[in-house]
C-alpha cells in the first residue's frame, strides 16, 4: 500500500498477511502504537466479509478477556474494509520484527522453563474462544503474537461460531488433522469434531514449541533432544492431541486442562510410582480401544469382503466338522441275526463274526491260554468272564479282531430280575449296582458317564454309558431291556480308540432289534 497514511493512521512496517489482506503497524493521532489490518474490497469480492464476521465473533469475546488479542477499532470505506489491534512485541531492536512464536522457534526449541507457561497461556486463549461457542480455525506458530510478553491468538479473521451451517474448511495443511485434509473437504456442522480441530492444530503447536521441528515432522524427535521431564510430558501432550488414530485423541478442553493440571504437579513434585503406573494403564486401554475401533473402521470399510469370508469360512468349517448322519444299517452289507434261545433278532454288519455259542467258552480259555500275561484282563479276571459266560449263556458278536482284545457285542440275560425292576428302580440305585458289579467283582474301577430310562422295542429299557479302567482303557454301552419274565442285556463292549465307530454301528443294529414274546 502507497499510502503512508491511512484513516489517520501512520502506516509503518510491514508485518505479514493474512487469508484476506495484509498486516501493517500503525500510530494513531495520539501516538498510539498497534497493528492494522486492510482488506481490499474490491480484489477479494464478497469474500472480505468472512473476515468482517470473523472479527465480529472475537469481539464478543475479548471484551473481558486479557489472555486475547484485543480489537480496537473497525472501519470500511468504498474500497477497503479495515480493524485495528494490538501489535505484536517486536523481536529485534533495530527493526520492526513481529515477536511470534514461529519467529522464536527458528533458533529451536522454546527454552524449557518457558514452555509450561507459554503453551498454557495459548491453551487458554483456545478454551476461552471454545467456551464462547466459537473455533479458530488456524492455529499455528505463526498466528501466535507476543504481545507485552504473553502469548495471544492472532488471524482472528477464521473465527467461526459453532452454530453455523458447513463452511468451507480452514486452516494450515500441516495443523488440520490428516482425515480432513481432502481437498475442498467441507466442515463438520458437529460442534465436538471443529473443536477436536483446534485441538489438533494445538497439539501440532506444542510439538514444534518442544522439540523445535516444523509440524510435517511429527512425530519424529530432534537426535540430540535431551529426554527431559518437560520435553518428555509436552512430547506426550503432542502426541496425545495428535494422535494418528482419531478416538485416541484428547478431544476436549477439559481433558488438556486436566493434561496441564498433571504436567505442573509432576514438575513440581516429580514422577511418582503411581503416575508412571497410571500412565502405562493409560497406554494399554488405549490399546485396546485403538485395536477395537480400528476393527470396526475395517468392518465398516470391508464388510462385503467379511460377510463373504465368514459365509465361506462358516460353510467350510460346517463342512468339514458337521455331526455325521446316523449310520443307517441299510448303507452297509449286513446279515440277519436270530437267537432263538431269546427270541430276538437283528441286522448286523456284515463283517461282524457270530461265535457260536458252543465256541464262546472256549474262546475265551483259548485267549488266556495264549495271551501269556498280555491280554489286558489278568487271569483272575478272565475266570470270571469265563464262569459268567457259563453261567448266564452269554452269546457274543466279534465286531474285529484283535490279537489281545476284540471290540464284541454280547447278549444275555439276567433272570432274577424282571421289567418291574426296570421300572420301579432309581437310576442311582442301577448305577450303584453295575460300579459293584464292575468294580466289587472283576476288580475294574468304573466310571459311569450316563444312564437313562427308554422305552426300546415297546419294552422298558435302561442305557447305560461307562469306562472300564482297564489298558488300553475299555468303554460300555449296554442296553437293560426288561421283559415280563427276566431282562435282556445286550453290551457293547470297546477300546476307547474305536468306541466312536462301534457306537455309530450298534446303534445303527438296535434300530433294527426285534423282540419277540
Amino acid at each position: 500500500m502507497d499510502k503512508q497514511v491511512f484513516h489517520g493512521l501512520k502506516l509503518g512496517a510491514y508485518c505479514g498477511a493474512g487469508g484476506y489482506g495484509e498486516v501493517r503497524l500503525c500510530e494513531d493521532i495520539s501516538g498510539r502504537q498497534m497493528a492494522v489490518k486492510i482488506i481490499n474490497k474490491k480484489k477479494f469480492g464478497d469474500s472480505w466479509q468472512r473476515e468482517l464476521q470473523g472479527v465480529v465473533n472475537y469481539r464478543r469475546i475479548t471484551e473481558n478477556a486479557p489472555g486475547l488479542l484485543r480489537i480496537f477499532h473497525v472501519e470500511e470505506d468504498e474500497e477497503n474494509f479495515f480493524y485495528t489491534m494490538e501489535a505484536a512485541d517486536s523481536a529485534c531492536e533495530n527493526k520492526y520484527v513481529p515477536d511470534t512464536l514461529a519467529h522464536r522457534l527458528q533458533s529451536g526449541a522454546l527454552p524449557e522453563d518457558e514452555l509450561y507457561g507459554t503453551l498454557y497461556e495459548i491453551f487458554n486463549g483456545i478454551k476461552l474462544i471454545h467456551d464462547a461457542g466459537f473455533v479458530h480455525r488456524d492455529i499455528k506458530p505463526d498466528n501466535i503474537l507476543f504481545v507485552k510478553g504473553m502469548p495471544k491468538l492472532a488471524d482472528i479473521g477464521l473465527l467461526s461460531s459453532l452454530s453455523v451451517s458447513r463452511s468451507m474448511l480452514a486452516g494450515t495443511l500441516d495443523f488440520i488433522p490428516p482425515e480432513r485434509r481432502a481437498e475442498d473437504s467441507l466442515e463438520s456442522t458437529d460442534p465436538l469434531s471443529r473443536q477436536r480441530n483446534d485441538l489438533y492444530a494445538f497439539g501440532k503447536v506444542v510439538y514444534c514449541a518442544a522439540t523445535g521441528n516444523g509440524p510435517h515432522e511429527y512425530p519424529a524427535t530432534p537426535p540430540d533432544m535431551p529426554l527431559t521431564p518437560a520435553l518428555k510430558y509436552f512430547f506426550r501432550l503432542s502426541c496425545g492431541l495428535c494422535s494418528k488414530a482419531p478416538e485416541l485423541r484428547l478431544d476436549s478442553v477439559e481433558k488438556v486442562e486436566q493434561e496441564f493440571a498433571d504436567i505442573k504437579h509432576k514438575l513440581e513434585h516429580g514422577e511418582s510410582f503411581r503416575d508412571k503406573t497410571a500412565y502405562c494403564l493409560k497406554k494399554f486401554v488405549s490399546g485396546v480401544k485403538h485395536t477395537f475401533f480400528s476393527a470396526g473402521r475395517f468392518l465398516k470399510r470391508y464388510w462385503h469382503f467379511v460377510l463373504l469370508l465368514i459365509l465361506v469360512g462358516g460353510a467350510t468349517a460346517y463342512w468339514i466338522w458337521k455331526p455325521a448322519p446316523p449310520l443307517d444299517i441299510n448303507d452297509l452289507k449286513n446279515k440277519q441275526y436270530v437267537n432263538e434261545e431269546y427270541n430276538i433278532s437283528m441286522t448286523v454288519p456284515y463283517h461282524w463274526e457270530i461265535v457260536p455259542r458252543g465256541n464262546m467258552v472256549d474262546l475265551f480259555k483259548k485267549v488266556l491260554k495264549e495271551s501269556d500275561g498280555k491280554h489286558p484282563l489278568n487271569k483272575e479276571q478272565l475266570d470270571i468272564i469265563i464262569k459268567s459266560a457259563e453261567t448266564f449263556g452269554q452269546h457274543m458278536i466279534l465286531c474285529d479282531f484283535d490279537e489281545l482284545f476284540a471290540d464284541n457285542v454280547t447278549i444275555s440275560v439276567a433272570n432274577d430280575m424282571t421289567e418291574k425292576y426296570i421300572r420301579e428302580t432309581p437310576l442311582e440305585n442301577f448305577r450303584m449296582m453295575l460300579k459293584i458289579a464292575y468294580e466289587g467283582q472283576l476288580g475294574f474301577k468304573t466310571e459311569i458317564f450316563d444312564a437313562a430310562k427308554i422305552t426300546l422295542a415297546g419294552h422298558p429299557a435302561i442305557c447305560v454309558d461307562a469306562g472300564i479302567n482297564m489298558a488300553p482303557g475299555i468303554r460300555i454301552f449296554a442296553f437293560w431291556i426288561g421283559k415280563k419274565d427276566k431282562i435282556l442285556i445286550i453290551s457293547l463292549t470297546s477300546k476307547k480308540d474305536t468306541f466312536t465307530q462301534r457306537k455309530a454301528e450298534f446303534d445303527a443294529v438296535i434300530k433294527t432289534l426285534k423282540i419277540g414274546k
